[in-house]
């Protein structure tokens, strides 16, 4: 079979496959990991495809808010699981600079339970896991890098995976900007321009900061309290020799 990436599925920008990065004694495995924007507005054919291509569990990163303002269209395809941040308060309300590098280590440091979670969910389920926030690039990115990391990736593919959001998501800003995407209930902010950033620095220096501090990822998610099989049973899932 011919894999690719980024998913070719009408209605998701951001879709991709987190597969086939070198890691640690091997490579990541096609069709284990996908990571996409919020699945709302879906064509059935799309829905389809990603039961045909193995997803059997679609975990949804974002707020109770967010969830009933624009409902998955996964409910009836497959299991679909709620995993908010405690306390989200997600910056797309912000008109103002958002220092995604700060805002990237805070959420680990103050959302410890969640990280957990998304990773307990990741490492036991059956089959394919879709995890998705409202684009797909920062709560999504977060465990993107997690999970990267854990099968031994390297940071710079961490941080390429992570950069590459912001090219495929225009489409979705340029909808979110004209106001024709409303995120939250009351209309759109004037979001200020780096809401729609995924720069470099801020994953770099999330990496950064995290093997300074905990010696590694891992080392941090260890310290996060996610137990030692839980990593193996992802490495296990998601690195083939």
């Amino acid at each position: 079979m011919h894999h690719v990436r980024r998913l070719p599925l009408e209605g998701l920008y951001n879709a991709r496959d987190l597969g086939g990065y070198a890691a640690a004694g091997g490579v990541t495995r096609f069709g284990v990991y996908v990571r996409c924007e919020a699945p709302c507005g879906l064509p059935e054919a799309t829905v389809r495809a990603l039961r045909d291509y193995g997803i059997r569990t679609a975990v949804d990163l974002r707020s109770l808010e967010e969830t009933e303002t624009r409902p998955s269209d996964l409910r009836a395809a497959m299991e679909c699981l709620s995993c908010p941040q405690d306390g989200d308060d997600e910056t797309f309300r912000s008109s103002r600079h958002v220092d995604w590098q700060a805002v990237y280590i805070r959420r680990c440091e103050d959302n410890r339970p969640w990280v957990r979670r998304a990773l307990e969910l990741a490492a036991r389920r059956e089959g394919g896991v879709l995890f998705h926030c409202t684009t797909g690039k920062d709560r999504t990115g977060l465990i993107a890098c997690f999970l990267l990391a854990i099968a031994g990736v390297s940071p710079a593919d961490i941080v390429a995976d992570y950069c590459v959001s912001e090219v495929y998501l225009q489409p979705v800003f340029e909808a979110m900007r004209s106001g024709a995407l409303t995120l939250r209930p009351g209309g759109p902010p004037a979001y200020d321009p780096s809401v729609f950033h995924t720069p470099p620095s801020a994953m770099a220096g999330l990496l950064a900061y995290l093997e300074a501090r905990y010696g590694s990822v891992p080392g941090y998610l260890l310290d996060a309290g996610v137990q030692p099989e839980v990593l193996a049973a992802i490495r296990e899932k998601f690195v083939a020799p």
